[in-house]
């Protein structure tokens, strides 16, 4: 007898609100801000993944933050 694991979708739903949190938690965290950017962009991604795998057919995008541009990004540019 073979026993098929099936993922069930709205056992995911749960995991995505996790991931968003942690998402928000990483952008929070006392690091410097390249490694709390890559924390919310790694969570936020696996969230998105997650989510449409329990609805693949609505619009569940969530914009990357981009790091803050420095003064030394600026110098020079008119």
């Amino acid at each position: 007898m073979q026993i098929f694991h099936v993922q069930n979708p709205s056992a995911n739903v749960g995991e995505v609100a996790m991931h968003r949190v942690m998402a928000i938690v990483a952008l929070r965290a006392n690091a410097s801000v390249s490694v709390r950017l890559a924390r919310y962009n790694n969570h936020m991604a696996t969230a998105r993944s997650l989510a449409l795998t329990v609805a693949p057919n609505k619009d569940l995008e969530t914009p990357e933050l981009r790091p803050p541009s420095t003064s030394q990004d600026t110098e020079g540019r008119a």
